[in-house]
C-alpha cells in the first residue's frame, strides 16, 4: 500500500473521477513506514474506485467464494498492496 485515506464523508463530483472527502487524513507510506501524515477537513482527491466500491461488503477472506477472493487479490495489487507469500 503506497497511501491509505480515511474520512468521515465522501461525495464524487459529476464525472465520477474526482471524490470531496471531509474530516479525514492521509498517510503516505514507503516499504510499509509513514512518509508523511496530513488531516484535513475537506479535500479534493481522484479516486479509482467508484462509489459502488464503498458501499459493497467487506468479507474476510476465509468467508470469500473463489471469485470472490480473486476479485479481492486483483484489487490489492492493483492498489499497490503487498499480500503475504
Amino acid at each position: 500500500m503506497k497511501r491509505h485515506i480515511y474520512a468521515k464523508r465522501a461525495r464524487w463530483d459529476e464525472s465520477g473521477v474526482f471524490g470531496c472527502l471531509e474530516e479525514g487524513w492521509v498517510r503516505e507510506l514507503d516499504a510499509g513506514r509513514v512518509t508523511r501524515f496530513e488531516q484535513f477537513v475537506r479535500r479534493l482527491f481522484r479516486i479509482f474506485e467508484t462509489p459502488e466500491y464503498f458501499r459493497k461488503e467487506n468479507k474476510p477472506y476465509q468467508q470469500m467464494n473463489s471469485n470472490e477472493l480473486a476479485d479481492y487479490i486483483r484489487g490489492s495489487i492493483r492498489l499497490g498492496s503487498r499480500l503475504p507469500s
